[in-house]
């Protein structure tokens, strides 16, 4: 494969970061989560935390659905060489 033109390495690092950073994201929000969890297993708090867990796992959801757009998208960089 020949060198990217540098708008092409522009477009394909700005998909890399973004997935990068939304891979990060998505870890801190699983491990919040599993505290989340945690605290409910040891606390009387279900009524405040349930609901906190629900608007984390919408969160992940939604995310989940960037990311597979996101890699679809690099997936289409990738063969067409980013033009």
């Amino acid at each position: 494969m020949s060198r990217l033109s540098d708008p092409a390495m522009r477009r394909r690092d700005r998909v890399e970061r973004a997935l990068y950073q939304l891979r990060n994201a998505l870890r801190l929000i699983d491990m919040t989560a599993l505290r989340i969890r945690q605290a409910l297993q040891r606390v009387a708090l279900d009524d405040l935390l349930c609901p906190a867990i629900e608007q984390l796992d919408k969160v992940v959801e939604r995310l989940d659905r960037v990311e597979i757009t996101l890699t679809e998208l690099w997936q289409e960089g990738e063969t067409d060489g980013w033009s």
